[in-house]
């Protein structure tokens, strides 16, 4: 399985803040670290924030920190809630599933 460069920095991320779980770290921080794009990563925080993986505080001294749901979730849950499109087989698009072993089948 292939997945988008979007969830992998979604995982990193959420690594990282596991490994830090008693401070709040910052995007600037997140993006030196990995070298990757501040702008890139603040959309991926953002969807992490909406998510409720992390917390995210505003103002001085801000930052964000992994969330309690974050340490509960599965890493197939945390993919899921990070690709947009995740259908790995065709049973998991339900509007457009013609799969005719459907009824019986325990892939899903």
């Amino acid at each position: 399985m292939r997945h988008a460069k979007y969830t992998d920095y979604g995982i990193r991320i959420l690594i990282y803040l596991y490994n830090r779980r008693d401070q709040r770290v910052t995007t600037r921080e997140v993006s030196r670290y990995f070298n990757v794009s501040y702008n890139h990563l603040a959309k991926v925080i953002h969807h992490l924030g909406r998510q409720k993986l992390i917390e995210i505080y505003r103002g001085r001294g801000g930052g964000y920190k992994l969330a309690e749901k974050a340490t509960k979730c599965t890493l197939g849950e945390i993919v899921r809630l990070l690709e947009t499109d995740f259908t790995l087989v065709e049973c998991f698009n339900v509007k457009e599933n013609k799969c005719r072993i459907t009824p019986y089948c325990r892939v899903k």
